[in-house]
């Protein structure tokens, strides 16, 4: 839902808004309607997409990773941690 709300939110000026339709011609999006689109898609996404794609996307064995971390201090992230080589294993982790 927040998401959605970033993407449906309107535009502030018209310097937005051409902004915002040069960006859709640019990608060949013709129809000016791309964010439309984009909040009609999220709206049918199901928890199992979002499961399918995390499963798809992320493989710790070809160096792809989820780097989750709480902003406790701005402009820093850390540079460590543990890394999870599944999710039955993050699972599993999760919990003891």
């Amino acid at each position: 839902q927040g998401y959605v709300a970033t993407v449906a939110w309107s535009d502030r000026n018209n310097s937005d808004r051409v902004s915002r339709l040069l960006g859709d011609l640019a990608n060949g999006i013709l129809t000016f309607d791309f964010d439309e689109q984009l909040v009609d898609a999220v709206n049918r996404l199901q928890p199992a997409d979002v499961a399918g794609a995390y499963e798809a996307l992320i493989d710790p064995l070809r160096g792809n990773r989820l780097t989750v971390f709480s902003r406790g201090k701005p402009g820093t992230a850390p540079s460590d941690g543990e890394p999870i080589a599944s999710m039955e294993a993050f699972k599993r982790r999760a919990g003891s």
